[in-house]
């Protein structure tokens, strides 16, 4: 997992040196960090952080970055985060999903797409949110675009039997996803009033 910003470096560091399994791996001109069971990460500058689950998958993506690999940077991923606004305060990339979701639950549905990308803006007090999945094929696209109706549907249906400001903030964010399958490409976006995201956040417990 990619992970683009303004990245305090040394918050991060903190953070990884307080775990007791921690280690460092050189690699070439970078350091890989290593921590609990699985986990890795690399800063590869100011503005990019790897994330991942296999030492050998951020080792391949740092050779992708440094130039001795091309899958990653030739992708239409990479052509999609090249276009991505600069205003944008959160983008992330995966070359790989199967790293990051589990292998249950709703999430593994996502196990079937490839790369991914997400991006998070806000312009003019509004808030927008784009997901964008790759997935093997034009069939395993549209599969998986059902199965995410569906859970969709099931939440509206949920949230149109509450009647409190809650729910009716929750309706208008729901009603607000747009959902669209291209090919073997997935995409939801969501534009809703940050005021509106911050309430529902808050009333979730996450602040």
């Amino acid at each position: 997992m990619c992970w683009a910003g303004n990245i305090n470096k040394d918050r991060l560091l903190q953070l990884v040196y307080e775990e007791k399994t921690h280690n460092k791996i050189p690699y070439k001109k970078h350091t890989i960090h290593k921590w609990g069971k699985k986990k890795c990460g690399v800063i590869v500058n100011d503005n990019l952080v790897l994330i991942g689950d296999r030492v050998k998958g951020i080792k391949q993506v740092l050779d992708t970055i440094d130039g001795a690999g091309a899958n990653f940077t030739q992708s239409s991923v990479m052509g999609e985060w090249k276009q991505i606004p600069k205003h944008a305060f959160l983008k992330i990339a995966t070359g790989n999903m199967s790293d990051i979701v589990g292998g249950a639950g709703p999430s593994a549905i996502l196990k079937h797409s490839r790369m991914a990308l997400f991006v998070a803006m806000e312009k003019d007090h509004n808030l927008s949110l784009k997901l964008k999945l790759f997935a093997k094929n034009k069939e395993v696209a549209q599969n998986i675009s059902e199965i995410i109706k569906g859970f969709l549907a099931l939440g509206k249906i949920k949230i149109e039997e509450g009647s409190s400001p809650e729910y009716q903030k929750l309706a208008r964010l729901a009603n607000s996803i747009k959902f669209v399958t291209n090919k073997n490409e997935i995409n939801l976006d969501l534009k809703v009033p940050v005021d509106d995201f911050m309430f529902i956040l808050h009333t979730l417990g996450i602040d």
